[in-house]
């Protein structure tokens, strides 16, 4: 089969305006300049991580899509927790409360833009890991609430399985799941990531198998957080689980700019032209 029925998922890089140097974002300009630099590296769409939706152009930002032709893959919400400490479990009601707000921001934000909410430190860590069950229903009742609100614009969010040196729950992908199945949350599904999978998972490639009818959007960096190639992951059978079983969504480069984000960006959109070429072979 050739690679162009084969391969069926697009392929997104990271962007962010004002993220620190250890974000894993690549293109650090303005949100059109990055549209635009995205299309002439290669991409077919473009991730965003933006701290505050209310600061964004979207006719703007809509139009530099149209002229390149470059899908807005996701919005990732986690500098509103680097910046403000935004998260949906706080213990002081009213930062949760504006956590909520800012992520049905995100909500109206994204399906202005056709794309999906990506939540990953903005679920917040858990102060006493002895009160994990409380916690976890304080999670389930705020996503809720963005959930129900996003889905009536059709816009879905994706919740991020990150590993335990960056959270300290829901580590691994099943445990996002079974937690998005048990409290019945609508319109959400799992966001899975290669570095976080080489921490936590036994075989990523097997957890992605167990887990494929629940992922929604695929994040792909090495074993140390850098463009493909230069850590020790085998993407080979990821990619071929992938492909097996139809994945459709964005695979999305989310990388540290290491040694640069140019360098990084022109890196990972080589990776990928090589898959599709082994593919084809």
């Amino acid at each position: 089969m050739r690679a162009k029925e084969k391969i069926k998922f697009q392929i997104s890089i990271a962007s962010s305006t004002n993220g620190s140097r250890s974000e894993p974002a690549l293109l650090t300009n303005t949100l059109v300049q990055n549209v635009f630099q995205a299309a002439q590296l290669g991409y077919q769409a473009l991730e965003i991580h933006i701290q505050n939706p209310a600061m964004t152009d979207i006719k703007e930002l809509n139009a530099a899509c149209r002229k390149s032709k470059i899908k807005i893959s996701g919005i990732a919400t986690g500098l509103s927790y680097a910046k403000e400490g935004l998260n949906l479990i706080d213990d002081d009601n009213k930062i949760r409360k504006k956590a909520v707000e800012r992520l049905k921001d995100f909500a109206d934000l994204a399906a202005e833009l056709d794309s999906t909410i990506l939540i990953g430190r903005m679920k917040g860590d858990i102060d006493n890991l002895e009160k994990y069950d409380y916690y976890e229903r304080v999670l389930a009742d705020s996503l809720n609430s963005v959930a129900e609100y996003a889905a009536k614009s059709n816009v879905l969010l994706m919740l991020e399985a990150i590993n335990r040196y960056e959270s300290n729950y829901m580590n691994k992908t099943a445990q996002v799941a079974d937690f998005i199945r048990q409290y019945n949350i609508p319109a959400t599904k799992v966001l899975m990531d290669v570095f976080h999978m080489n921490i936590e998972e036994v075989s990523i490639a097997d957890s992605l198998r167990k887990n494929f009818s629940d992922l929604g959007y695929f994040h792909i960096a090495d074993s140390n957080r850098m463009y493909p190639g230069a850590g020790h992951v085998d993407f080979k059978p990821i990619f071929d689980v992938l492909l097996e079983l139809g994945y459709q969504g964005f695979v999305s480069l989310e990388c540290l700019r290491e040694p640069d984000g140019e360098t990084a960006a022109k890196e990972g959109i080589r990776f990928f032209e090589n898959l599709v070429r082994e593919y084809e072979n």
